[in-house]
């Protein structure tokens, strides 16, 4: 992928996968915002409860399904990470059915918190039986973080087969922005390997802009 591609592709300025995408890169932020909007806010206390005492990562996961409330979502996606050998297999299956798109948000968080290699995984949900648009874009932007033989590929036929025949809808953001992810980490290898210094983080510098440049 050349910069004069990236140049020349529009990135909706508000999408979900554009949102989802800057909580990857500064999931700090992301945190800092649910607790600040917890201290005022008295919402979902049962649910949460609910999510502190699961025993296991099926009630978790049944929880997923069940849409939480957005101020228990951190709490629950921690949650499972205290048990993600047995919590991610279960996620993966699940998300090769169709889900809401909640589960479908937590569930690529979850995915990428975990720092586990799903690629293999995830390929083949996005090309099997899943057909929802919105799943399919999220799980292109989670590709983008992988090394895989052919994602990109894979995340430039998704992207120009969204942008022809969803026009109206933000979902080629999803493997748009899974491109930007790969060219940015082989910046930063390139970077690396001349300077001897692992690259800082991009998310610091992100620009909420129409253009990825």
């Amino acid at each position: 992928m050349t910069d004069a591609f990236f140049d020349s592709q529009y990135l909706h300025e508000m999408s979900a996968p554009h949102l989802i995408y800057s909580n990857m890169l500064r999931p700090e932020l992301e945190s800092a915002v649910s607790a600040m909007t917890n201290l005022h806010i008295v919402r979902g206390r049962e649910e949460r409860q609910k999510i502190e005492a699961a025993q296991n990562a099926e009630e978790l996961i049944d929880i997923m399904r069940r849409g939480p409330d957005s101020l228990n979502q951190i709490s629950l996606r921690e949650k499972l990470q205290q048990d993600r050998g047995n919590a991610i297999p279960l996620i993966l299956k699940e998300l090769a059915k169709p889900q809401s798109d909640v589960f479908i948000e937590l569930a690529v968080k979850v995915l990428h918190e975990s720092s586990d290699d799903c690629s293999a995984e995830i390929r083949e949900i996005i090309t099997g039986e899943q057909r929802e648009a919105y799943t399919l874009s999220l799980l292109c932007l989670l590709f983008g973080f992988y090394e895989s033989d052919g994602m990109e590929k894979l995340l430039w036929d998704y992207y120009h087969y969204f942008a022809e025949h969803f026009g109206e809808e933000t979902y080629s953001d999803g493997p748009l922005l899974g491109l930007h992810e790969m060219r940015e980490r082989r910046r930063e290898k390139v970077s690396a390997a001349a300077s001897g210094s692992i690259a800082g983080k991009r998310g610091e510098n992100e620009e909420e802009t129409g253009k990825i440049s």
